[in-house]
């Protein structure tokens, strides 16, 4: 097998025609920049520079890496999805390169025979209420929205149904009070969101469910399934953790739960007119992660030990996980792990639908890049 790539850093400064600077952004398509793929001497493949965060984001049924990349000029900082083949050809824009798109994280593209789910969120910004002054509790979701995208591309996002999804509820509050009084702002952060911060990863999903419409997806705490064909109808709790993955036949979920969980207070000092108030930010975190395979039919668990990321391996009884240095493999039946070289530092880890090809990303000075490696069976 030829192993050619195509890496995506940077989006051309294309405007539809008769648009102009001044005017908003339209759903007009872009084309990635071409560049050609390096072959590193451990035998890993390079899909991206590492000039520009990227990270995997899964396959598609024809076996194409999709990956996220940023940094748009002239439009500023944002996030496209892109696909490489891991045989030959060339990258190929997916349907998360809108315009309109720009503006958020973008998640992940799941793709299941004629079905697409477009998944973007926007994380929560911290919120100071003013001290002296009274306010209710005001929530900070994240603005987690799926995309129920046509098997095409061309229809504006403005145009496509979506699922709009409330995740990681955050409650800041303000107490009454005169200057120097102590105001409370409760910020509630999920394990998940700290992921994010530190690796770009994707704890949402989301996958699709063989055989019908339904798609499943983490909210940063639980894991729902809902449908796509009806938006309107609401999503059915699955488990409580993050990470979701789909067997191939659809029939086991895997996913990781935070472990250990507790929180930290930080003080802070805030000017409030001629005096200052005192805030208090409470955050849970964990202190790691527990990777568990559940039954969809039984409702059965295995909890499967220490991990992140899983991926079930579309040919073997075997889960593809994000260990504490290496990416791992985990035998369903017995519990043995073993370790894939070259993966040290890896994360963000997906298997091809056809078992040939790992991907995964690994952060080298801070940017993570983008790598394929055949896998050995």
């Amino acid at each position: 097998m030829r192993f050619r790539a195509r890496q995506a850093l940077y989006l051309g400064a294309l405007l539809a025609a008769g648009t102009s600077a001044c005017q908003p952004p339209s759903d007009v398509l872009v084309e990635p920049e071409k560049y050609a793929p390096a072959m590193e001497p451990d035998g890993r493949f390079r899909v991206t520079s590492g000039v520009t965060p990227a990270e995997p984001r899964g396959f598609t049924p024809d076996d194409r890496l999709v990956f996220r990349t940023r940094d748009l000029p002239p439009f500023g900082s944002g996030w496209v999805l892109v696909s490489v083949p891991t045989d030959s050809g060339y990258v190929r824009e997916e349907a998360a390169v809108y315009r309109q798109a720009l503006v958020d994280e973008v998640g992940a593209l799941a793709q299941l025979d004629d079905r697409r789910v477009l998944a973007t969120w926007k994380e929560p910004v911290a919120l100071v209420q003013g001290c002296p002054e009274p306010a209710p509790p005001v929530p900070v979701p994240v603005a987690f929205t799926l995309y129920a995208l046509p098997p095409q591309d061309g229809p504006a996002l403005s145009n496509i149904p979506t699922r709009f999804v409330s995740a990681g509820v955050t409650a800041p509050r303000s107490e009454p009070g005169p200057p120097n009084a102590v105001g409370n702002v409760r910020v509630r952060a999920t394990p998940a969101a700290r992921e994010i911060t530190a690796r770009g990863g994707n704890p949402y999903g989301p996958v699709l469910v063989p055989g019908g419409h339904d798609v499943i997806y983490a909210d940063g705490e639980r894991i729902w399934q809902a449908s796509m064909a009806d938006t309107s109808q609401p999503a059915t709790f699955v488990a409580a953790g993050a990470y979701p993955a789909l067997s191939a036949g659809g029939g086991q979920l895997a996913y990781a739960r935070p472990v250990g969980v507790d929180s930290t207070v930080e003080v802070i000092i805030v000017p409030a007119g001629l005096g200052v108030c005192v805030q208090e930010h409470v955050e849970i975190t964990a202190t790691g992660w527990e990777v568990i395979v559940r039954d969809l039919s039984t409702g059965t668990e295995q909890i499967l030990g220490e991990g992140l990321e899983p991926a079930f391996d579309p040919l073997s009884a075997r889960l593809l996980v994000r260990g504490p240095s290496e990416l791992e493999w985990i035998a369903l039946a017995t519990g043995m792990r073993t370790s894939i070289r070259p993966t040290t530092n890896a994360f963000a880890p997906f298997t091809a639908l056809n078992g040939s090809i790992l991907a995964f990303a690994v952060a080298e000075g801070g940017v993570p890049s983008v790598y394929f490696l055949p896998i050995q069976r």
